[in-house]
């Protein structure tokens, strides 16, 4: 008995496309839990590369930049809310926007006397998107759906129109003749 690692060998390869589809179950199963966005990852691993770099430039579709609250929490405790953030002198309001009423829009979130929360920018894969941009390089790969040929009955030809009889004409009688017996 051989004790070396790698001596297995197979019979036949793993078609690529079964491989995928394979993968595309375990997705599936997993969508909505935290390991989703991994098995995403893995599912466009698994594409050729030329599609693997076509869902990566459509990064526009998937990537999103949201403004996101950044709190400092140096004991386990936020400092600052949305509404009273803390500031790094007190004696000094927060700045405030306003509009050409002089309406009050809110804090303005740039105010560099604002210590916690700050108010950044982040981006976020959704992973949602990923995932359909990549199911669509999957098809244009030819991984995904089987396309068998389709015969389809064409119609009548033109001979074939012209040698049959024609359904004789048959008036109707009108309100006023009897129908025949």
């Amino acid at each position: 008995m051989s004790d070396r690692i790698g001596d297995a060998s197979f019979k036949e390869k793993p078609d690529i496309s079964q491989v995928f589809i394979r993968h595309l179950d375990r997705t599936n199963q997993y969508a909505g839990t935290p390991a989703y966005p991994t098995l995403v990852i893995q599912k466009l691993n698994n594409l050729p590369r030329y599609w693997q770099s076509w869902v990566k430039s459509q990064d526009d579709n998937y990537v999103k930049i949201k403004p996101t609250f950044i709190y400092k929490a140096p004991c386990g405790m936020r400092l600052g809310t949305k509404e009273a953030p803390m500031l790094r002198d007190p004696s000094q309001p927060v700045k405030r926007i306003k509009d050409e009423e002089g309406n009050d829009l809110g804090i303005d979130w740039k105010d560099p006397n604002i210590y916690s929360p700050r108010l950044e920018e982040k981006e976020y894969v959704d992973y949602v998107e990923m995932d359909a941009l990549i199911m669509m390089a999957a098809e244009f790969a030819g991984l995904t759906w089987q396309k068998d040929p389709l015969e389809v009955d064409a119609g009548d030809t033109i001979e074939y129109i012209e040698e049959r009889k024609r359904t004789p004409f048959i008036p109707r009688p009108t309100e006023d003749e009897d129908e025949p017996e």
